[in-house]
């Protein structure tokens, strides 16, 4: 009885986002040349490709931050691409070596009462194929309530 007790309590904690993840309160939201500002036109995780549609974006000084969704699945998320370059995730082409950056992803899908389904995933993006390669670093609930 302990370990589903356990695993329900786990479960039903809100997750803490990352802040980079976040709407900025003073950001603008913006929608012109969405599909070159918002570069990410996948992500590459547990051997699949996912869609991503970008709907909007805020500029940041340290990259960009947008929002995007997966409409085959009905998930949504905000991902982060950082503006300085990195070394490239494991799972990335090897020719995206010289030109790969940071980036942060987290999506929520469905909900329950004001919690959803919530994921965050960390990798890094490759432009030469608009991909993101990422891999889960956190799974459990949302809060929604509240947010605006």
């Amino acid at each position: 009885m302990t370990l589903p007790t356990r695993s329900y309590a786990k479960f039903v904690t809100p997750y803490k986002i990352t802040p980079c993840l976040v709407d900025p309160d003073e950001g603008i939201t913006e929608t012109s040349d969405i599909w070159t500002l918002g570069p990410v036109k996948e992500w590459y995780s547990a051997g699949v490709y996912w869609n991503i549609m970008p709907t909007h974006y805020f500029h940041r000084k340290d990259g960009i931050r947008c929002h995007y969704v997966i409409p085959q699945y009905n998930v949504h998320g905000n991902y982060f691409v950082g503006n300085e370059t990195t070394g490239p995730f494991p799972t990335s082409s090897e020719d995206c070596a010289d030109e790969s950056y940071p980036s942060q992803h987290f999506l929520y899908h469905g909900s329950i009462c004001f919690y959803s389904l919530y994921g965050e995933v960390k990798g890094t993006y490759c432009p030469k194929y608009g991909a993101a390669y990422v891999l889960v670093g956190g799974l459990g609930t949302f809060y929604i309530k509240g947010l605006h």
